[in-house]
This record gives C-alpha cells, structure tokens and sequence, in this order.
C-alpha cells in the first residue's frame, strides 16, 4: 500500500520544497514523485537537488533543468550545482510508465513529447492560436488510444480533467477516485513558484497570483482497478515574504544581477496579496 505525493516545478525554491515536505510529513506520505523543474529562478539549486535526489523514487527532466544543463549563460546556478548536480540533471529521463493498481499511469513534465509544450484545458485556446508551443489535442498526453492517467506540471496550474464526449471536463473537487476504464490528466501545479498566466482578449499574457504551492497526492488503497486522487493546496503568503526578503537579501550578498523580473514578480504578487509597498520597503531595509 502507497500513499504517494507527485510534485512538480520546484525550480530552488529551498522555502517551497521544506513547506511540502512539511506538510506531507503529516499525511502518512511513503513515496514521492517529482515532475521536473528543480532549478531556475529561485537560489537554491544544489540543495533542493541533493534533497530531491535525495528523497524522491521518480524524477522527470523539466524544460528548465534541460536549459541549465545546456546553456552556459546561467553562471550562477551552473557554479552551484557544480559537475554531479549537472550530470544528474542530465540524465534524467523525459518520461515514465508505472502501473499502479492495474492503471497504467504516465509522469511527464509538460507533455509525452518534449519538455515544455502546454496542454491547459483552462486556457481559452481560442485566444492563443498564435502561440507556438500550445497543444491544442489532449490526446497528445496520453500513450495510444487506451484508458490511462497523464500526471503533468509546467504550467504552475493544478487541475484535474477527465475525458468525456471526446473532450476533457475539469473536476471541480479536489479529490477523485479513478478507474481503470477512464483516461485523466491531472496537473499538480507547483510546489516551487505562485505565478501562472492568464491570456487577455489581445493575446497577450497576464499573471495570476495564487496564494498557495500545490502537489497531489495518489492513494493505492483501493481495490484493484482504482486510485484515489487528492490535491493539496499549501498556503504560501507569510512564507512568499520571507522568500522575498532572502531574494533580495541573497541577490546583494552574492552579487547577483538579471533576477529583476523575477524580483518584481515576486513583489507585485505580495501587493496582490494584500502586502502594502511602504511595509515592504521597511522590511527590506
């Protein structure tokens, strides 16, 4: 019997990565995946690798690892991980199969294919058809034509859909018991990084600020032919704040420059938040 938390996305948030294993340390958690993207971004890269090498039984290679390990313009995050964290990156694969209780399950980053085409039935599709590295198919999830569980990331945006009517529907619940009869794409969002997109009538893209890190977890106490799914939200406002000030904190420390997007990201979704600027600026220094 497994109780297995799938994460994804962590992308060296040392702050996202101890809030998980906190919070799956209280449900009985024996077993963890993770979908990928353990580095960029955050600062933290050697030690949120070591902890996922560590802990995890499955990794799948994300796009953003796949970047760091091939291009030489990330100096910072390259140092740190040195030679063994690179390598490891490496040579993670892009995708597995297990069956778990007669349900062929597949864990990939973003799709079966390469590492970072979006599938997200949440999108109005129609408004991003110019988007290059948009899959407009579900069926581009799935391995043949047959019932299975997709498990995916990259998006930053949970969900859970189920194929009906040759389209997938979006469960509202949080929890659901799959069969071996059904074909299910779940996103389990991030543990890493708040931030997903919405797309504006002009088709341009617009940030969405959640206030809290998500996984799920897969429970294989069933009988035969069945998985119980639950996703978990962990709320993530008093911990983005200290995330903030380390962020910046760190960036002087150790000199490090070209993280302004990611500095304004991470200030304006505290704003959004109900942070005021003036309380932020004090905290700050």
């Amino acid at each position: 019997m497994s109780k297995i938390a799938i994460m994804s996305d962590v992308h060296a948030n040392i702050n996202g990565l101890n809030l998980f294993l906190d919070d799956i340390s209280k449900r009985g958690v024996n077993k963890i995946f993770c979908l990928g993207d353990l580095v960029s971004k955050y600062f933290y890269p050697k030690a949120v690798v070591d902890i996922v090498r560590d802990s995890c039984s499955i990794v799948i290679k994300g796009n953003c690892d796949y970047c760091i390990v091939e291009n030489n313009i990330f100096k910072f995050t390259r140092k740190n991980l040195g030679i063994d964290g690179l390598d490891y990156l490496q040579n993670l694969k892009n995708i597995e199969r297990i069956n778990i209780n007669g349900i062929e399950i597949n864990l990939f980053h973003s799709n079966i294919n390469d590492l970072e085409s979006i599938y997200n039935p949440l999108f109005d599709n129609t408004k991003i058809d110019n988007f290059k590295r948009v899959i407009y198919d579900y069926n581009e999830l799935f391995i043949g034509n047959k019932p299975q569980v997709s498990f995916t990331g990259h998006t930053h945006q949970c969900y859970i859909g189920i194929e009906e009517n040759n389209n997938i529907k979006i469960i509202k619940d949080d929890e659901i018991i799959i069969n071996d009869k059904q074909k299910v794409i779940i996103n389990v969002g991030s543990i890493g990084e708040h931030n997903h997109i919405k797309v504006l009538e002009n088709r341009k893209f617009s940030p969405i600020i959640d206030p809290f890190l998500s996984y799920c977890i897969l429970d294989d106490n069933y009988e035969q032919g069945n998985i119980h799914i639950k996703m978990i939200k962990i709320p993530y406002k008093e911990e983005l704040l200290k995330v903030y000030l380390d962020y910046k904190d760190f960036q002087i420390k150790n000199d490090i420059k070209n993280f302004e997007e990611e500095t304004m990201k991470i200030e304006n979704s505290l704003i959004k938040m109900g942070y005021d600027e003036k309380t932020l600026k004090l905290k700050r220094g």
